[in-house]
């Protein structure tokens, strides 16, 4: 191993809870995502019925230099019953949400900061009538992050800031 490479997230790092194969029914909360390669974001994909994304401050995604888009969280083939809650996402150089074949997910009470002229959400192969969208607010860019938000960042430790 090259000591000078810089470190690489696992799967395991990235969520510790994991098990091979599928996340289960399991919750992601603040700092969970603490800590992503650069150019990375969360990435779901098929066999998570169930999950929970609640309480994430998801922020400063770069696009990568490749041909894929880099997105606040990637919801991939097969992703569905998912409920997105209560997140803040800023920043973030593509769309907070990006749906690929996915459907029967729920998005609800998030704060988007979206760029101007950007949408929170692209869908590939994907309905927008597919995903459930409640309670969500968008703050425009440059414009104060609320409370909710503020709290969701300082709970997530000094990376987040």
């Amino acid at each position: 191993m090259n000591p000078n490479a810089s470190p690489r997230a696992s799967r395991r790092s990235i969520v510790p809870a994991a098990r091979p194969g599928a996340l289960g029914s399991s919750t992601i909360t603040p700092g969970a995502f603490t800590v992503l390669p650069p150019c990375s974001s969360p990435s779901l994909t098929t066999g998570q019925p169930g999950t929970i994304l609640r309480r994430n401050a998801i922020h400063d995604i770069r696009r990568n230099a490749g041909r894929a888009p880099s997105n606040g969280i990637f919801f991939d083939q097969g992703t569905s019953e998912i409920l997105t809650e209560s997140n803040v996402f800023w920043d973030i150089d593509t769309t907070p949400l990006r749906w690929h074949w996915t459907c029967e997910n729920r998005v609800a009470a998030n704060t988007f900061v979206p760029r101007e002229g950007q949408d929170i959400a692209t869908y590939n192969r994907a309905e927008a009538g597919d995903i459930d969208y409640e309670d969500n607010r968008t703050v425009s860019e440059g414009g104060r992050l609320d409370e909710l938000a503020r709290e969701i960042i300082d709970g997530a430790g000094p990376a987040a800031r």
